[in-house]
This record gives structure tokens, sequence and C-alpha cells, in this order.
């Protein structure tokens, strides 16, 4: 815990922008990140030995693209190539994922380094720890809005035949994000589609797409391992722990002027998660938009000014240690040996 406690108050010394601090921050995300153990997310196994075993393996294996996406496939080959070992695919993995969330944090918000302050405090950080292939994706996909927003058609159609063959299922997201773009959706409407799914998702009137969704030719989930033993979702804790992030998305939907792409995006993440939370498979369509929030909540706090801004600062970062704290509880995704080992 204490490794975390220097980086948070690290950061909070330069949350100015600047070119330096960002890149000083960015590049200690970055090592942290990328020289972690393999003792650290509970996908790091399991990749590692694929990436031994079937993906550079001299063995044949006609069914390789059936288990995996062609980019993953590729990157893992590129590196086996240059007779490098499984690590420098978390390298990688790493700096794309940092420097494209530190990038777009530089150009979207004035406090850049708050920013990615938010962006470990809300667990996002943590993604590619775990999610090793969908951290990837989510990350380039950040990265794609970004281009889009601008009209940069020539990047975002680079971007997104990146992270689709990384994660054939992000994808389905492009006519999502066609939507934000388009729509202002009024904060009452907001209120109403918030509260209603999280209420049909509580009741479990979805449920059943948990079953559908494994049909679905997309998405290849026979590749992800399972570590979690069966035992009884408690609905209760599971949705409960969905409201704080409901009372911020409306939180940004009143105060956040503007920056209606972003809040759209969020709030789809949001309905998403609300409905399908208890489908884990379906939820993870949802990780794609939920990190928009740090930007949001960064502009949000930056658009007051004196105490203003101190009482918004207090709020928005009280959700996030709220979190920051349950998720290190519950040691979300295995990242806590990641706290022992620096």
């Amino acid at each position: 815990m204490l490794v975390y406690i220097i980086l948070v108050l690290f950061i909070l010394i330069y949350t100015f922008r600047s070119k330096i601090s960002i890149i000083y921050v960015t590049f200690v995300l970055f090592i942290l990140s990328a020289f972690r153990g393999e003792s650290v997310g509970i996908d790091y196994y399991g990749y590692k030995q694929a990436f031994q075993r079937e993906i550079t393996s001299s063995v044949a294996n006609s069914n390789l693209l059936s288990k995996f996406e062609i980019g993953w496939v590729l990157l893992n080959q590129i590196v086996d190539y240059f007779s490098l070992d499984f690590h420098f695919v978390i390298i990688i993995v790493s700096f794309v994922t940092i420097v494209s969330i530190s990038y777009v944090s530089y150009k979207e918000t004035s406090l850049p380094v708050f920013t990615l302050l938010l962006f470990v405090l809300l667990f996002y950080y943590q993604y590619p720890f775990s999610l090793i292939k969908q951290g990837l994706a989510i990350s380039l996909f950040i990265l794609f809005t970004y281009f889009y927003k601008r009209n940069k058609l020539f990047s975002s159609f680079i971007l997104i035949f990146c992270f689709s063959i990384i994660h054939y299922s992000s994808f389905a997201l492009i006519p999502i994000v066609y939507l934000a773009k388009k729509i202002v959706i009024p904060t009452r409407t907001v209120i109403f589609l918030l509260i209603s799914t999280l209420i049909i998702g509580f009741l479990g009137f979805t449920d059943f797409v948990n079953e559908l969704l494994a049909l679905l030719p997309f998405e290849k989930y026979a590749n992800y391992v399972d570590y979690k033993e069966e035992v009884e979702i408690n609905r209760v804790n599971m949705f409960g722990i969905l409201i704080p992030r409901v009372l911020i998305c409306i939180y940004i939907f009143y105060y956040l002027k503007g920056n209606f792409f972003y809040k759209n995006l969020f709030l789809f993440g949001n309905l998403i998660s609300n409905l399908f939370v208890a489908v884990s498979l379906f939820y993870r369509f949802a990780l794609y938009f939920l990190p928009f929030e740090v930007f949001l909540l960064s502009n949000l706090v930056y658009s007051f000014h004196g105490n203003k801004r101190m009482f918004h600062s207090f709020i928005v970062l009280s959700y996030s240690l709220f979190y920051f704290v349950y998720y290190i509880s519950k040691n979300r995704g295995g990242v806590i040996p990641y706290v022992f080992i620096f």
C-alpha cells in the first residue's frame, strides 16, 4: 500500500498543465506497469502459457485463430521473432496503454496529471494488469474517440482496425460512438435512464443474455481463463456498488457544461453496467466506456474556481478514494501482489 500512497502524494504535487510533469508521471506509471511481477493480475499466467505453448510453438496449431484474435497472435509472434520473452508483450501493452491515456489527458483536460491520478484511483490503470488483451484494446479505443471527435478520419480508421483485431468484440461499439457524437441527452432523461436500467438489472430481467452472448461470432471467449470459483451472486452488493457511479454520472451531467460526446460515452457505459453487471461476458463492453469519467471529472473540477473548485475537488477525490479502497480490499483483478513487489 505504501507505493500507492507515495504515488498519489507525488501526483498531487504536479496537478498543473506542464509537459514535463505529464511526461514524468507517465514514465513512472509505465515503469510500475511494465515491470510488475508475474503474480500480478489474474490473466498473466494464462497469456504467458499461451505465448509459450500455442502462439509461438513450433508445432502447428490449426485452431489458433479460433482461440485468439489475429492482432494478438501477430503481436506475440513479432515479439517471439526477435527472440524476446512474453514479458516484452507486457511492456508493449503497458507502453501503449499509459501513453494513450496520457496523450488524451493532456489534450482533453487542463489538469492532465490530476486526470492520471483519477485514472489510478478509479482502478482503470489496473485494466492491463488483468485484462491484458482487452486493456490494450480499451486504450486504443479511447485514443480513437479522441481523433474521431476531431473528425480525423484516417487516424480513426487506423485505430479502429488496430483495436478490432486485438479484441473483435470492440468493433460492435462503433455505432454507439457514432450515436454519442450526434445526440445531446437532457439531464432529466439521463436520470430516468440510469435509475430504470439499475432497477431492471437488479431484478434480473437481463440475465438471460449470458447464454445468448456466448453464441455471438465476434467474441472469442474460449481463451479467457476463469480463476473464480462458482459462487452465488449477491445481487445487493453487486448492484449496490454501482450506485456511487450512477450518482457521479448524474453529477457530471448536472454540473459539467459541454463535453457531451464524452458524457454520452460514460452514460452508455453506466447503462450497460446497470443492465449487465451480473452477466460477466457482456459487462466487458461497459469497460470501454467507463474510463471516460476521468476526463470528465478533471474538466468539471477545472471549470470551477476558488472555494467551489475545492468543494468539487473534495467530492471527486472522495468518490475516487471510495472505489480505490473498495477495489483494493476486494483485490480486484488480483493486483494486491503488486503492492508488495515494489
